[in-house]
């Protein structure tokens, strides 16, 4: 979700959008980001052993 929506969203609801939300809103996306690589590389590990390649 790219920065200007969720600004859009946020002042919908009366939201102010700082910096520092900002700032926490990229942290969140980065973890995200990280979890679902994570998950990604996790099933592919799972079928490769499956597999037999491993």
């Amino acid at each position: 979700m790219n920065q200007e929506l969720i600004k859009a969203i946020l002042e919908k609801h009366g939201i102010e959008f700082t910096e520092n939300l900002s700032n926490a809103i990229d942290e969140i996306v980065q973890y995200q980001v990280k979890q679902e690589s994570n998950k990604l590389a996790n099933k592919q590990r799972r079928e490769d052993r499956l597999s037999g390649k491993l």
